[in-house]
């Protein structure tokens, strides 16, 4: 297939085929014959290759989805009391129950001595929640500083505008006065506390 182009010398000459240079000539041919092949073969994997990432894609998602049957399938045929014991729908976390933590209680002083005992449920949620509150405020005093950098800037840029188009403002017809006198409430300037979103 890669050696049918170079037989070109019928076409071209007529002369019976001598080689002027035979070694050279046919040590090119050798490693024409040897690297042609094998970048036509990269090519052509080049080219699959670039669609295995889907494959995979494809192949882990009908592997979850045949792991899933196959679990479904398991409790299924298993009996209803084996699957309810095994799956229970709550589970009542309890600390210093057992007798490792009775004694450590003991030794620590909390088990005869019951004002060192922590409500520790009760004060860890309400420590969760104020701390909660804390970075909520904290976020929004944050934010309204934003928001009173950024007012200040509009109203700066407010002023700075008004302040362009009155040097700038040179009726050019007497209709032109009646309009902005309508919309300027008799021609005085425009009030910017009512153009001021913030």
């Amino acid at each position: 297939m890669t050696t049918g182009e170079l037989e070109t010398d019928p076409i071209f000459f007529s002369t019976p085929s001598v080689v002027t240079y035979p070694v050279i000539t046919y040590l090119l041919w050798i490693v024409f014959l040897i690297i042609m092949p094998i970048l036509l073969q990269n090519l052509l994997v080049g080219l699959a290759v670039d669609d295995i990432k889907g494959v995979q894609e494809k192949a882990a998602l009908k592997k979850e989805a045949l792991q899933i049957g196959f679990t479904l399938d398991v409790l299924s045929r298993l009996p209803k009391v084996i699957v309810r014991w095994r799956n229970k729908r709550s589970y009542t976390q309890t600390w210093g129950k057992g007798p490792f933590e009775k004694f450590w209680k003991w030794l620590n002083g909390s088990y005869w001595k019951p004002e060192l005992k922590l409500n520790s449920s009760k004060e860890y949620s309400v420590a969760q929640k104020v701390d909660k509150m804390v970075e909520v405020v904290y976020s929004m005093e944050k934010r309204m500083q934003q928001l009173n950098e950024q007012c200040t800037k509009l109203e700066k840029m407010m002023i700075h505008i008004s302040q362009e188009q009155e040097r700038n403002f040179e009726p050019r017809r007497s209709d032109n006065l009646r309009r902005m006198k309508g919309v300027f409430h008799s021609s005085s300037e425009p009030n910017l506390s009512e153009l001021m979103f913030c």
